[in-house]
């Protein structure tokens, strides 16, 4: 303030005089320091540049470094690949040939090369035994113009050693070779890798930029991006460069760095680290370019000097015109609008500048604003034709509103859809099902209508102790607490109902906790086990008579057929004793088969070759005619029940060992998930017949088997949890694979059916039979037990 009161009358009084003084002021003042800052620039950017090429130059050797020993790596780890052998060359070479198109594109070839370690090699005379490249197998390895150094040679201290060759040239390209020997020390793993796939990815960030390698013996150029400069002197003559003459000055394994500035090029350079590597990589840069920044730091802070100045005198003009008051009132109604009040009105005072784009930006704003308003109130009523989607919304947001409004009603006609398809599948469940908060039925389904005999209406909101026998009333509703407290509830629940009609059903019920209208209640699954109940009752009661009245009936009768075989002559009697016999020893095996399928399996550690082996003994020492096999291990343990391995086993060995024309071959193998059993024999086959019934799981009048032993077979395999398989095409096989049974392998599989015995259960096991239809001629007679 005291220095503007020094200023004249006329000039206080005009802002834009005191705002054109201030800006030549500081006009001055910015020409100054330019001028100052454009000779420190210059400086700078020329020393900065130097050590930007040498850095960039450094940058270079260390990638290339890297890519020397990630070859040398690779090589060395494909040398101890275990499909590397010399004495299978075709082999060898697929191997060569799958590594290589692993690999990328500057692999060019790999090669297996035989090696005499004991002598000195140049790396020329040694035999390619097998390598990517087909023209080279069989020829020495001169053929592949390898320049090994002479130093080193084709020669490795230890099989763990990598070498690194000279840089030379093929007809085409530039390359260089990595070697190492294979574990046996006698051969050696040679990859020759192209130097100009990684030229291609020098990079540089001036124009113009060239990037050569060196090398530290010669001062040649090795290779760059252009593959026609290979081994040529470097600038025509190296010895006449600065860098030329430090690389021959200074020992080839020293590091060597630096840059230099000629009269029209920017140079940096820099040795290629590693013990293995004489390489120089030197960066070039037109002079030009490199030092353009520095020129066209010097024009534009001229250029910044005269638009300083002028934008001081356009901003003087600008602030008359007022534009600051448009732009307060404008932030005052934008304020407005992000408070949520969409009734401000925008005024068009019909300005044409940047200020009038500004208001019309902003009505246009408060316009988009509204549309998704309206759009969004829309989709909250879930009215997805309104008028307000006729409005477009331009840009993701727009996008999104739509896509939110097509996933919204799919979501919508989705859910519809999984209401519709969850009913139905309720609807036609064979199954009652109810949903039962309190103690009524809020939800019944149409089987439970016909289970109880009541209508769906008299159901629902009657109370379940209306339908529940008194004695079974009080389990019910207990176990109706637990599925409620989640106290382990029992996952099956055997009960009482009382039908409309005064009729007595068993109910078999499973309940789980659900929430229903934001209640907890309890989904019940019912289940009519009446006729499964009485059909278990009759077969009890059949299985009595068979195994008590069917055998004392057969002994009488062998009794008195014996009588009349002493007494009168023919085979009749003998034909009546042996039939009785038969029937003895079928009753017999029922009555083991039906010990088998009511025990539960109590698994034990248990050595199956043992098993086979004692089964084995015996039924050789009843069959004396057949030589058996067998190909067991020393030990095979498994988890299993020993008792019904031995039942199930004992059918087929007494099977194969009755109709085998001569062999019967034995084995057994572990396997991942625990034994398999094998038992074959060369007799004339399972009849198809037989196969059929067994696979179709029940005997009919017009497919049956005639005896028990493969149902013993069967059943015995289903208890252990086992598979069970047949071959017919030769003889008979059968294959069984038996698993290792857990701790709860008495929940057996037949459990989890809980109609098993209602006519639409299917079968338990698939039979796996790869030729039931080409042995129909003659096979072990089932009914004499096979």
């Amino acid at each position: 303030m005291a220095i503007e009161s020094l200023l004249p009358k006329s000039i206080r009084s005009r802002y834009a005089l005191k705002l054109l003084g201030g800006a030549l002021l500081i006009g001055l003042l910015i020409t100054a320091i330019t001028a100052t800052t454009v000779v420190d620039v210059t400086n700078s950017v020329r020393d900065e540049q130097l050590r930007s090429m040498e850095t960039n130059a450094e940058l270079e050797a260390n990638a290339l470094a890297q890519w020397i020993e990630g070859n040398q790596q690779t090589v060395r780890a494909l040398s101890s690949h275990r499909g590397l052998d010399p004495s299978a060359p075709g082999e060898t070479a697929a191997v060569l040939a799958r590594e290589r198109e692993a690999l990328s594109a500057e692999v060019a070839t790999l090669s297996v090369v035989e090696r005499s370690p004991a002598t000195f090699s140049e790396g020329t005379d040694e035999q390619i035994l097998a390598s990517t490249e087909p023209s080279y197998v069989g020829r020495s390895l001169s053929v592949t113009d390898v320049n090994w150094k002479p130093t080193v040679g084709f020669n490795f201290n230890s099989t763990d050693e990598v070498i690194l060759s000279w840089v030379y040239t093929d007809e085409t390209e530039a390359l260089v070779a990595v070697a190492s020997p294979t574990p046996d020390g006698d051969h050696v793993l040679v990859g020759e890798y192209r130097t100009d796939v990684q030229a291609e990815s020098f990079t540089s960030v001036i124009d113009g930029t060239k990037t050569q390698v060196l090398g530290g013996f010669t001062a040649f150029v090795l290779f760059d991006e252009n593959e026609t400069n290979v081994i040529t002197p470097y600038e025509g003559d190296r010895a006449n460069t600065t860098i030329g003459n430090r690389i021959l000055d200074t020992d080839p394994g020293a590091e060597l760095n630096g840059s230099v500035l000629t009269e029209h090029s920017v140079k940096g350079y820099h040795s290629v680290p590693g013990e293995a590597v004489d390489w120089v990589v030197v960066k070039e840069a037109p002079r030009q370019n490199a030092l353009a920044v520095s020129e066209s730091i010097r024009g534009d802070l001229t250029t910044l000097v005269g638009i300083t100045l002028l934008g001081f005198l356009l901003i003087g003009v600008v602030i008359q015109r007022g534009p600051i008051r448009s732009i307060q009132r404008l932030a005052r109604q934008a304020d407005d609008i992000a408070d949520g009040e969409l009734t401000v009105e925008i005024e068009d005072e019909g300005r044409e500048d940047e200020i009038g784009d500004l208001q019309t930006a902003f009505r246009n704003t408060k316009a988009y604003i509204e549309t998704i308003a309206s759009q969004a109130d829309a989709l909250s009523r879930q009215a997805f034709d309104d008028d307000a989607f006729a409005a477009a919304i331009p840009g993701r947001i727009g996008t999104a509103m739509a896509d939110m409004r097509g996933d919204l009603r799919r979501f919508i006609d989705e859910l519809e859809t999984e209401r519709q398809r969850y009913s139905t599948l309720v609807e036609q469940s064979k199954d009652g099902i109810a949903v039962v908060q309190g103690e009524s039925f809020v939800f019944v389904n149409e089987r439970l209508a016909d289970i109880t005999g009541y209508s769906r209406e008299e159901l629902v909101g009657m109370s379940y102790a209306a339908v529940v026998v008194e004695e079974d009333l009080a389990g019910a509703r207990e176990q109706a607490q637990r599925v409620l407290t989640d106290r382990n509830p029992a996952d099956q629940y055997v009960h009482d109902i009382e039908t409309k009609a005064g009729q007595r059903r068993r109910i078999e019920a499973t309940g789980s906790k659900i929430s229903h209208d934001g209640e907890p209640a309890v989904l019940i699954n019912a289940r009519d086990i009446t006729e499964r109940q009485r059909r278990e009752q009759r077969l009890t009661v059949f299985n009595r008579l068979l195994r008590h009245n069917f055998r004392n009936r057969l002994d009488v009768i062998k009794g008195h057929a014996e009588r009349l075989a002493d007494r009168t002559e023919g085979d009749h009697a003998e034909t009546v004793l042996t039939a009785a016999d038969r029937l003895a020893t079928l009753g017999t095996r029922a009555r083991r088969i039906d010990q088998l399928v009511a025990r539960d399996p109590n698994p034990t550690t248990v050595d199956v070759v043992a098993v086979v082996d004692g089964l084995v003994e015996s039924v050789a020492a009843a069959e004396s005619e057949t030589t058996i096999e067998t190909a067991l291990p020393a030990t095979a343990e498994l988890r299993t029940d020993v008792e019904t391995l031995r039942t199930a086993l004992v059918s087929p060995l007494e099977n194969a060992v009755k109709y085998a024309d001569s062999t019967v071959q034995v084995s057994v193998t572990s396997t991942p998930a625990g034994c398999r059993v094998v038992i074959s024999d060369d007799g004339p086959g399972i009849p198809a017949a037989e196969l059929d019934s067994l696979a179709a799981g029940t005997e009919t009048d017009l497919q049956h088997g005639r005896g028990l032993g493969l149902w013993q077979l069967k059943w015995g395999v289903d208890a252990l949890n086992g598979d069970l398989a047949f071959e017919t095409d030769n003889g008979t096989t059968v294959r069984i694979e038996l698993p290792a049974l857990g701790d709860n392998s008495g929940e057996r599989n037949a459990d989890a059916d809980s109609d098993a015995g209602t006519d639409d259960s299917g079968p338990a096991t698939t039979i796996n039979d790869n030729s039931t239809d080409g042995s129909n001629d003659s096979k072990n007679d089932t009914d004499n037990e096979a």
